[in-house]
Formats: structure tokens, C-alpha cells, sequence
């Protein structure tokens, strides 16, 4: 896999560990997901981007969540998918120089990796509709 899928795997490896039980050393989950993962330094920087890109939008990104989740409470997902969700709708709204259909792709096979059975198939139905909330996916 290339440098930029094993960052968002690094990203998504950090939130999960916010998420579950925080972390008091940020930087230091973020090199540590990075060497186990051979990240080089184009990779990591891709990381850093990404990871502050969800946090510092965390209320935004689960708000537009909540929106695009029917019938269902964010924090009742499985925080695989909950952060996977993060990670991909954080893509698409923050980091512009990724194609909306690559970060929904790259979100759909981390929830296929990390997830449930069903974990892919519930990203890309979430993660389209935001997609086709900003008119850019039309497939």
C-alpha cells in the first residue's frame, strides 16, 4: 500500500486511541502508528495534516454526522466507524487536494480492514450522501 493510505491508517490507529481512552502524548501515538506503519516523511506530514484537520473540526465533522446518520445516535456507532466516518468526511472537507472519490474509497477500504462485516458498506453509503451533499459525487 502507498505512503497515503498507510497515513490515514496511522490517523485513524490515533483517533481510535482518543477515542477510546485518550492519550497524553499526541505527538508521540502519531510517531509511534508512523514507525510500526514505515512511514516516510511525505507520509507523515500527509498524517499530521489529516489528524488536524478532524481534530481541530471535530464538533463540525460529527455534527454533519449526525445529519447524515438517519435514525441513529454518532455515539452509539462502533468506534471503528465512527472514527473511520472522522477521518473520510474530514478528508473531504479539509484537505481539497483530495479528490472527494479517493477519500471515500481509501475511508471504505479502512472500514473493510478495521471494521465489521458491514463497515464498508455503511461508510460508503454515509460518505456518498456527504459527497452528494457537495454535489461532487454524482455516481
Amino acid at each position: 500500500m502507498g505512503q497515503r493510505h498507510q497515513a490515514r491508517c496511522v490517523v485513524l490507529e490515533v483517533l481510535y486511541s482518543i477515542d477510546i481512552g485518550g492519550i497524553e502524548n499526541l505527538e508521540g501515538n502519531l510517531q509511534f502508528c508512523a514507525s510500526l506503519h514505515k512511514l516516510n516523511d511525505d507520509g507523515l506530514a500527509f498524517s499530521r495534516r489529516l489528524l488536524k484537520a478532524v481534530l481541530d473540526n471535530s464538533e463540525e465533522i460529527d455534527i454533519t454526522l449526525k445529519g447524515l446518520i438517519k435514525n441513529w445516535n454518532i455515539e452509539r456507532l462502533a468506534v471503528v466507524d465512527k472514527n473511520v466516518l472522522r477521518l473520510g468526511l474530514g478528508e473531504i472537507k479539509y484537505l481539497p487536494e483530495t479528490p472527494i472519490k479517493v477519500a471515500i474509497d481509501e475511508a471504505i477500504e479502512l472500514a473493510k480492514k478495521y471494521g465489521s462485516a458491514d463497515s464498508g458498506r455503511f461508510v460508503n453509503g454515509i460518505l456518498d450522501a456527504a459527497g452528494a451533499r457537495s454535489g461532487e459525487v454524482n455516481d
